[in-house]
């Protein structure tokens, strides 16, 4: 048996297109790479941005998505979970405040833990919630928050974008009373 290597092949592969008979070392590469390729290829299709699953890059994000991660956000804050509100924002989120900024996922996680440690949280709570979707969402509500030595009351607004498919916070503004 003969198999003859097509030149595309050769050329990506380094292979010189003469024949390979069955039972020889070339046989054996060629094959293995064109398996190592279909494999590479199948992966890339099965991944690859904009599938069913995942909306294409920049797609809107609905009013109710923005509603529920204001509505996550308060939650966590509420528990204390810096975990949980990191996963809630893209990579280069924005926390802004009258006091200061921080620019960056870990740089306003890092913000929220040091308040937390200041300062136990004992609640969390929107009034007047008011959402709307768009390619940039964002929800607007009246806040309280309760401390262990107290409470502040303001304006809190959330801009949300879409980010590698999901919805995530990418700016927290708050406003206090």
């Amino acid at each position: 048996m003969t198999l003859r290597t097509p030149d595309s092949f050769s050329a990506v592969w380094g292979m010189s297109g003469t024949p390979a008979t069955a039972g020889s070392g070339a046989l054996a590469a060629g094959a293995g790479a064109a398996l190592a390729t279909l494999g590479a290829t199948a992966a890339a299709f099965a991944f690859a941005p904009g599938d069913e699953g995942t909306p294409p890059p920049g797609s809107p994000v609905s009013s109710s998505e923005v509603e529920r991660l204001a509505n996550s956000f308060a939650a966590a804050y509420a528990d204390e979970d810096a975990a949980r509100i990191q996963r809630l924002l893209t990579i280069d989120a924005q926390r802004v405040t009258p006091a200061n900024r921080q620019t960056g996922r870990p740089a306003v996680v890092a913000a929220y833990k040091s308040q937390f440690a200041s300062n136990r949280t004992t609640g969390f709570k929107l009034d007047e919630l008011k959402t709307e979707g768009g390619a940039a969402g964002r929800a607007t509500a009246h806040y309280t928050a309760s401390y262990a030595d107290g409470s502040a009351s303001g304006t809190m607004t959330w801009d949300v974008i879409r980010e590698r498919g999901k919805p995530r916070i990418s700016l927290i503004l708050a406003r206090p009373d």
